[in-house]
């Protein structure tokens, strides 16, 4: 990754077998949910991570965000709840290993808004755990540079 900013786009290019935002979205609309909130360490600064947050179509019914509070996305994440004041944080301890956190994120909640590079096996693992018990899953990755 190059030190110049990417910007983010929603779903970016998916990788295949990942859900669509449309999919993701549309049985979150009628329900109080859990979501969480991760992402690789610097690939989103926190204007980035209030634009998407606050423009997600299910975002009146957030009840509860679930971060690991360890990197960048989730604390950021966290620091948007609490600005809110509307929106209740549970941050997973540090104790557990990063796959029975992947687990529990898909277990407790109802969708997942993800910051990933493409690259990171943890967010992979962490992506096809929600999408394999049908969790929504809203995928934020980098522009390709230069048009590539």
């Amino acid at each position: 990754m190059s030190n110049s900013r990417k910007s983010r786009r929603a779903l970016g290019k998916p990788k295949s077998g990942s859900i669509k935002k449309a999919e993701a979205t549309d049985h979150l609309l009628s329900r109080e949910l859990y979501v969480a909130i991760d992402g690789e360490p610097g690939i989103a600064t926190l204007s980035e991570i209030r634009s998407t947050l606050n423009g997600l179509p299910f975002l009146d019914r957030i009840k509860k965000i679930v971060t690991t509070g360890e990197n960048g996305v989730g604390v950021l994440a966290e620091l948007w709840a609490r600005e809110r004041g509307d929106i209740e944080i549970t941050t997973l301890r540090k104790g557990d290993s990063l796959a029975r956190r992947n687990e529990m994120m898909a277990t407790s909640c109802h969708a997942l808004v993800a910051w990933w590079d493409g690259e990171s096996e943890v967010m992979s693992d962490m992506l096809a755990r929600f999408k394999a018990k049908d969790r929504g899953i809203v995928l934020m990755m980098p522009e390709e540079e230069n048009g590539a």
